[in-house]
């Protein structure tokens, strides 16, 4: 399945790559591995762009945190949750999907777990 952040498991999960970005492709301004999993990285730098409203570092890869109290209340990016303190898009990996989470631009997300994302 697909989403305009890149490729999505059976059950909405963004499938992402933590690794070095070695970029196979492009997707919306997302660096994307050979098997379309987006990168991402947890590390914010003053060389970051930001790409339909999401920071994304200087090699492509989207910056995520996980959900933490000092980046509440969230803000919101195209209905997708974003940290107050970096702008960074929350996310949770592999966690149990709350029946209640909508599909957001085609990824599953909620407003306490931010994007459902898995490393596959």
């Amino acid at each position: 399945m697909s989403s305009p952040l890149g490729f999505t498991d059976a059950v909405g999960q963004l499938k992402i790559n933590t690794g070095a970005v070695a970029a196979k492709a492009y997707r919306g301004g997302f660096a994307l591995d050979g098997s379309g999993r987006v990168f991402v990285t947890t590390v914010v730098s003053a060389g970051d762009v930001y790409v339909g409203g999401l920071r994304v570092s200087g090699a492509g890869a989207l910056v995520v945190s996980d959900p933490a109290a000092p980046s509440q209340p969230y803000t919101y990016v195209k209905g997708l949750p974003t940290s107050k303190v970096d702008s960074s898009l929350i996310r949770t990996v592999d966690g149990v999907i709350l029946a209640t989470a909508p599909y957001v631009a085609g990824v599953r997300a909620d407003d306490t777990n931010g994007v459902y994302m898995t490393i596959l």
